[in-house]
């Protein structure tokens, strides 16, 4: 059986911690590491198994979650320089929202070392406090400063750089030649 965890390369360790976590969900996931590491693909396979509860890739659900394209779950993404406090509002009144078809909703919220001071005032809240049926998982490339409170409500996951060679190898894998993958993996 594929597993929605085949796509994160290189972070074993990471992607073991959050397996675990699955098995006993909390509201909020923070992915910590550098840009290019697998953080993504490591939330949307988080995304995946939460709402489905199983770790199988070729489900027609877990397919359209890994893919973006799934009701219940919301990638956001910073609109300009930063998340602001506009875009903080918004996320507030998603969390709100009941699930559509799952029974749950995740909110995957990327690039939060670019929130200003005013959304991270907005969003602790309902970091806080979130309703039984929002999980969020949040993606930055550091715990900067003003992060340190909103990282001390959640659960945190570090992911380390990829070797080059691991990503050589799965570029070989995917089909890739083996010019393009020994340029593109350095």
């Amino acid at each position: 059986m594929a597993s929605v965890w085949d796509s994160v390369v290189g972070q074993d360790h990471a992607v073991g911690l959050l397996k675990q976590l699955v098995n006993s969900p909390v509201h909020g996931y923070l992915l910590v590491g550098p840009e290019g590491c697998g953080k993504e693909e490591a939330a949307r396979a988080l995304a995946a198994c939460l709402i489905t509860g199983s770790d199988d890739s070729s489900t027609n659900e877990a397919r359209l979650i890994t893919t973006g394209n799934h009701v219940d779950v919301h990638e956001v993404r910073r609109e300009g320089a930063s998340i602001n406090a506009e875009q903080a509002q918004d996320l507030v009144l998603l969390a709100s929202r009941s699930p559509v078809e799952s029974r749950m909703v995740v909110i995957i919220l990327h690039d939060i070392h670019f929130m200003s001071e005013a959304a991270v005032v907005r969003l602790l809240k309902t970091f806080e406090e979130p309703s039984s049926q929002v999980r969020f998982i949040l993606l930055t490339d550091a715990v900067v400063p003003l992060l340190v409170t909103v990282a001390s409500r959640c659960v945190n996951v570090n992911f380390g750089e990829v070797a080059p060679s691991l990503i050589k190898e799965r570029l070989l894998v995917e089909g890739v030649s083996e010019e393009i993958a020994s340029v593109a993996a350095v």
